[in-house]
């Protein structure tokens, strides 16, 4: 979900997790839907800046 290349695209591809995963993985599937965009909040970021704010810097 996080190398999605535009807020759309995670938001595909974490309804698509949670379409498969929600019978085997209830917990962690209620978890991301708990979290919602929480998670995700480098999105409302400029795209260039995702890299940066995803990887924690040393």
């Amino acid at each position: 979900m996080i190398h999605a290349d535009t807020a759309a695209g995670i938001e595909i591809r974490r309804k698509a997790f949670l379409r498969k995963r929600r019978l085997k993985c209830r917990a962690v599937a209620d978890s991301l839907g708990d979290a919602g965009d929480r998670l995700f909040s480098f999105a409302r970021l400029d795209p260039t800046q995702w890299k940066s704010a995803r990887t924690p810097t040393r």
